[in-house]
């Protein structure tokens, strides 16, 4: 915003300069965090995987922990 301002002194460019900064760094926010669950939910995945072939005793737990992934995954796509 600074930097439209030092140029132009019109103050529709400032507002809409600062708009378009706004929304940018919301989409990047958003992005960046849907990438991270991603990514958290693949390791827990393949963490549960890996016990389940070793043969864990806490099998309910990882069945209801994967569970829990697949719910959480699925609401995230809807958003």
């Amino acid at each position: 915003m600074m930097g439209v301002a030092s140029v132009k002194e019109d103050v529709k460019a400032v507002i809409v300069s600062g708009f378009a900064g706004l929304v940018a760094g919301a989409c990047s926010m958003a992005i960046r965090e849907c990438v991270s669950v991603g990514t958290q939910r693949d390791v827990e995945i393949a963490q549960m995987k890996r016990e389940k072939r070793k043969g864990s005793s806490r099998r309910d737990e990882n069945d209801e922990k994967l569970q829990s992934v697949r719910c959480f995954h699925y609401w995230l796509l809807l958003l």
